[in-house]
Formats: structure tokens, sequence, C-alpha cells
């Protein structure tokens, strides 16, 4: 009796000890951690705004424009009407004006038989690419071909009316819109320098043939001489 008294204590004992007793430990959990910013994921963002500086939106200014009333391709009424506004520092109409004048620099002063003869063959040039297949919709070409060779007259009749030593100041008005801010200006600016350096390579090539030996008299004989040396 005293036997089962005893092991019934140690039963006992072992039952009510504590986990250190014997060494072992029990891992216990950690308490979850909340994470604030996954719980908010617009909080980066806000800071990063809060700390980028904010910038006014951008504006597009549009170009100066100028009320423009005569016809386009009547230049000498276009230099009538805008050279008081160029000359009072309309930067719109100076760049217009430069325009005028660069194109009666460039306008086909021949007789009218002179204008007519290449519209007509372009006309006959378009007839036949049509018949070739080539689309051109519902265009009346003889008409387009009419209307070109008019448009010239009527530019050639306008420039001749206005005088060369105006018509040479072209360039000026020009650089002077171009120099004051105007976009269109400097993009005729460019297309006036490009032209001039294509004159100048012409003239070099015109002065080089002949010391070489090169036919004058058709400008492809030349340039075909110039390019094989």
């Amino acid at each position: 009796m005293v036997l089962i008294a005893i092991l019934a204590v140690a039963g006992l004992r072992h039952l009510h000890r504590k986990p250190s007793d014997d060494g072992a430990a029990i891992a216990v959990p950690a308490p979850a951690v909340r994470n604030s910013t996954a719980a908010h994921p617009n909080n980066e963002s806000k800071v990063i705004a809060a700390l980028v500086p904010k910038k006014p939106p951008t504006t597009t200014v549009p170009p100066p424009q100028f009320p423009l009333h005569a016809p386009l391709d009547q230049a000498d009424q276009v230099v009538v009407e805008v050279r008081s506004a160029a000359e009072a520092g309309d930067v719109a109409a100076m760049r217009i004006l430069g325009e005028a004048l660069n194109k009666c620099a460039h306008a086909d002063m021949r007789s009218d038989e002179e204008i007519e003869a290449p519209a007509a063959k372009w006309s006959i040039d378009l007839e036949y690419a049509k018949k070739q297949g080539v689309a051109f919709g519902n265009a009346d070409l003889p008409r387009m071909a009419a209307g070109r060779s008019e448009a010239k007259k009527r530019l050639r009749d306008s420039c001749r009316k206005i005088p060369a030593e105006d018509i040479n100041t072209a360039s000026v008005w020009i650089d002077r819109a171009a120099d004051s801010g105007d976009e269109d200006a400097a993009y005729d600016r460019a297309a006036l320098l490009a032209e001039r350096t294509a004159d100048l390579i012409t003239i070099g090539r015109n002065s080089v043939a002949p010391m070489r030996g090169c036919p004058p008299p058709e400008p492809v004989a030349r340039d075909e001489c110039v390019a094989g040396l």
C-alpha cells in the first residue's frame, strides 16, 4: 500500500510540473505586427506627391495672327494691306509681307503662252496616267491644269505692280519676323538659306565645268561631268 501511494504522488507531480522543469522550451508565436503601410497603400504615393514640387500646367501660346483680307495670290494687295503694320512692328505682318515679296521673287514672269504650254503638257500627262490606272478620284484634270496656269499668271501680273527694290527686301522682313520669335518666319528663313546654298553649289558646278573641259550648253551634261570628277 505504501508503494502504491508513492507511485500515485509521483504521477501527480509529473502531471503538474512546469514546462521549464525538464529544460524543453515551447515556442510561443509572437504577436502579429500590423503593417501600417500595407493597410494604407496610398500612403507612399501621398508622401511622394508631397515632396515633389508642384509645377504649373504647360500653356501653349498661339502664333501671332494678322487679319489679312487680301487674296494671297494678289501679292500687291497683300503688300499694301500689311506694310504699315509691319513697319510698326507687328510680327505677323512682317512675316506675311516677307512671304508675299518672296513669292514675287520666284514668280513665273514669262508670257501667257510660255506659262500655258507646261500646264497643257501636265494635263496630258495626268490624263495618260489616269488611263494607265492611276486613281485621281473625281478630279477634273484639265480644269486643274488650267487653274494652275491661271494662278501663275495672276501672281505674275500682281508682282509686276511691285517695285523690284521692294521685292529684294523679302528676306529682310522674314529675318525681322524670325528674330522677333515668329516660328513660321524661322522656317521661311531656313528655306531661304537652303535655297541660297543650292544656288551656290550650282554656281560652283557651272564655273568648274568649263575648266574641266565639260560641255557648257546643257545643265545635265555639266552635272554629269562634275559628278564624274
